[in-house]
């Protein structure tokens, strides 16, 4: 009997050993393929992962922001087309026809770039949409996902809790094992594909949501040049009307006009000159003074005078300037609402401080390393000539609008016209602010 016993464990040990080494050949080969899955799978973008033209609703936007787009380019073309014709008329000889038509044409200019800033934001508001519907498919794609590796999570456990061994012997032929192993491996593949797609999404979600915040910001960026544009229009409408009052529709009485404004300016320049060579002679001659003699410490780095926020109006040596045959714009003018503060853009000695009732009033600062500054257009001075001010101190406050105290003739509307000059030799304030 133990003879029978002994051969048939001998007669059944090659089967054995057979199915033993296929089974280790087995775990072998899973364990190749699961460390494969695992480096191979979600490393590349899943296919849609940025593809929302299903998502309802983005289509119709992407078709309204088509459209803005080619209004934006229609309305650029077309005040582009304004422009180049007020450059053109300013090369013309200083009429007063030639004066009015410049600002008619600038009143046109700014009425369609208000249509073309009205458009912009709308194009915003609508890519602004587009985002937010992108980050609502995106969110409930990432907990679709999520809900989908619950379930592949419950399944591999479930398959885990067997060995191979017993899958193995739960089988009567080897292509129901190898089938029962291609189950556990496609479960291992998609659980790695849908945490490949999980990451690509939140990837994706942030980019949206830095590109909604970039977009909120161009929107409040875009709503203040509307206003500025809007001012632009109103303080053109008031500066023709100026010229109107002024001239009469008189050719003679614009010539008297022009010569006097020209004397004014000419006036100006030359008081100037004369208060910055009186104080700096002054600071020359008295450096025993201790006041006096730290003039030569001070930092002369500008601040700006106004807060720069509702824009500039006109610029340097600007060739858009309205008045530019009449005379050089050799300032900045800074929108500011009128009676603004005027804050000292460095320490210095007030060298002039000129109140000209209703004509061209200004005060003038001297500054270090052959620096000063002019503000002009100012309705308020709280200095007078030889004050020391120190930088952001208060001098005065601005002022500009037509027919009111220290605009003079020809302004554009309130602002601040500011001036940096270098050994007296005005440059542009741009290249001195921060």
């Amino acid at each position: 009997m133990l003879v029978k016993k002994q051969k048939l464990l001998f007669s059944s040990l090659p089967l054995l050993i057979i199915g033993l080494t296929t089974a280790l050949l087995m775990v072998s080969f899973f364990v190749g393929i699961r460390a494969y899955v695992a480096q191979g799978q979600g490393s590349d973008t899943p296919v849609g992962a940025y593809d929302y033209s299903d998502v309802p609703g983005i289509k119709g936007l992407q078709e309204k922001i088509n459209y803005a787009k080619d209004r934006i380019d229609a309305l650029s073309n077309k005040s582009g087309a304004y422009k180049k014709e007020i450059t053109d008329l300013q090369e013309e000889s200083a009429t007063l026809a030639g004066q009015v038509s410049i600002l008619d044409n600038r009143v046109a200019k700014f009425q369609i770039d208000i249509e073309l800033q009205e458009e912009k934001i709308t194009k915003t508001k609508l890519e602004m949409q587009t985002t937010e519907e992108k980050i609502a498919e995106t969110e409930n794609r990432i907990v679709k996902r999520k809900g989908e590796i619950k379930e592949l999570l419950q399944h591999i456990n479930q398959l885990d809790q067997r060995t191979y061994l017993e899958i193995l012997l739960e089988n009567n032929r080897f292509s129901e094992f190898f089938n029962q192993l291609k189950q556990v491996q496609d479960v291992q593949g998609s659980l790695q594909e849908t945490l490949g797609e999980i990451e690509q999404y939140q990837v994706a979600l942030l980019d949206q949501q830095t590109e909604l915040a970039h977009q909120q910001e161009l929107q409040r960026e875009l709503l203040q040049a509307l206003e500025n544009r809007k001012a632009d229009l109103k303080e053109e409408k008031e500066a023709k009307q100026v010229l109107m009052n002024e001239t009469r529709n008189s050719e003679i009485k614009y010539r008297n006009l022009l010569w006097e404004i020209q004397q004014q300016q000419k006036i100006a320049d030359q008081e100037i000159a004369s208060s910055e060579k009186r104080i700096r002679d002054l600071i020359a001659q008295s450096q025993r003074d201790q006041e006096l003699s730290r003039f030569n410490d001070l930092s002369s780095d500008l601040a700006w005078p106004v807060d720069p926020l509702r824009g500039i109006t006109a610029y340097f040596h600007d060739p858009t300037y309205p008045f530019k045959k009449l005379f050089e714009h050799s300032a900045i003018d800074i929108r500011a609402s009128q009676g603004t503060p005027i804050r000292a853009a460095a320490s210095g000695y007030v060298g002039s401080a000129k109140d000209n009732g209703l004509g061209y009033s200004y005060i003038m600062v001297i500054h270090n390393n052959g620096i000063s500054t002019v503000y002009g257009h100012v309705s308020r001075i709280d200095v007078k000539e030889d004050d020391f001010v120190m930088q952001g101190q208060s001098i005065g406050a601005t002022g500009g609008l037509p027919g009111t105290r220290g605009a003079g003739n020809f302004s554009t509307g309130a602002h601040l016209h500011f001036e940096v000059r270098n050994n007296g030799i005005p440059v542009n304030p741009l290249e001195y602010l921060p």
